[in-house]
């Protein structure tokens, strides 16, 4: 049975009684490196407790290394279809009731995670306020809005920076794609990531669809990094759609250019850990350029800064136009134009590039 916070879940971690704790967080890229600090918190607070994680198998990548999770991740289907939504959830309750968890602290909207928690042996589930870390109604960034969320347990302070791991042996996929763009590893570049995951959904009032900047924008920039400024560019990308625009870039920018289409998440975190510079959207290279402490510039369109921007400690600067319909989220409202993104010119961009690669950033 889930309770509601009248169990005094921070006396029960402070005398020990609570010493495995499973964090509830599937989802993408984004969502799973945006708790990291938590955790970080959490362990300095409760040292005694085994934190366990349940991610989804997409985001696993970058997160399998981290020190304090090694081999305490349970892992669900990202987005099964529905007609296999039931197997996965019975297969989730087997693999919670397995690990045995004191407590579990769920930091998930989705209704199916809810249930896989009522259906298990847990018995204690802590489910915090939503406001505080809910893209839509955060009044600051989620990264903090998660510690402000858990303070009935004993957190508080400021967030420390978001932390990717990645293995030694990653550098070797990098390695071979510079190699066979005939580009040297060893001299500045930048990384542009142009697309996010949902691409695909070319729909007017798609979510994904607003957060694009126009694909021939990116051209042109990458032109300029590479004409102007003398920087070979890593064109970043997963999936389908986001591939076939890679596949275009390649043949029409006249520099130096590696496919990062030979990169998966783990050897994009090692070439991000490299990189001068990094341009993108409000995606998961974002949030993984800001672990990593990557100079980046980011674009900012239907979502706010203020919930999802970049967090830490690293050089980072954001394009956002604040509109008067802005942050939309893609909700609700028609939208041919897309000026919240549209009208951030391609010169303003490169300028902001000279910034970050300068460390003049305000």
């Amino acid at each position: 049975m889930i309770e509601k916070p009248l169990f005094n879940f921070q006396a029960r971690l402070q005398d020990q009684t609570i010493r495995k704790v499973l964090i509830v967080r599937p989802g993408r890229v984004g969502d799973v490196l945006t708790i990291t600090p938590l955790m970080r918190k959490f362990h300095e607070a409760y040292p005694h407790v085994e934190i366990h994680l349940w991610t989804s198998d997409y985001a696993l990548p970058i997160i399998q290394d981290h020190p304090l999770l090694k081999d305490r991740i349970l892992v669900s289907k990202h987005r099964p279809s529905r007609w296999k939504r039931w197997i996965e959830d019975r297969r989730m309750v087997k693999q919670v009731n397995a690990l045995q968890p004191d407590m579990a602290i769920l930091l998930s909207q989705r209704k199916s995670d809810r249930k896989v928690l009522q259906r298990s042996m847990i018995p204690h589930v802590f489910i915090p306020e939503r406001s505080s870390w809910d893209e839509a109604s955060a009044k600051e960034n989620v990264v903090q809005g998660f510690i402000e969320a858990l303070k009935p347990l004993g957190m508080q302070g400021r967030a420390g920076d978001l932390e990717l791991y990645y293995r030694d042996d990653q550098i070797m996929p990098v390695q071979r794609a510079f190699a066979q763009a005939q580009v040297d590893l060893g001299q500045p570049f930048a990384i542009i990531h142009p697309g996010c995951f949902q691409l695909h959904r070319k729909t007017i009032l798609s979510t994904s669809m607003r957060r694009l900047w126009p694909s021939s924008y990116f051209e042109s920039l990458a032109k300029k990094l590479q004409e102007e400024l003398n920087l070979p560019i890593v064109l970043s990308g997963h999936g389908e759609s986001e591939e076939q625009l890679i596949e275009g870039f390649l043949k029409r920018l006249p520099g130096p250019t590696v496919d990062g289409r030979l990169l998966d998440l783990q050897a994009l975190s090692a070439c991000l850990d490299r990189a001068s510079l990094l341009v993108t959207l409000d995606t998961g290279p974002l949030h993984m350029g800001a672990a990593l402490k990557t100079p980046t510039v980011a674009l900012f369109g239907p979502s706010s800064p203020r919930s999802t921007g970049p967090w830490g400690s690293g050089v980072h600067k954001v394009l956002y136009r604040g509109i008067e319909c802005s942050p939309c989220r893609g909700k609700s409202i028609p939208c041919r134009e897309n000026v919240c993104l549209t009208g951030i010119s391609v010169e303003e961009v490169f300028e902001a590039c000279r910034d970050v690669l300068a460390h003049e950033v305000t």
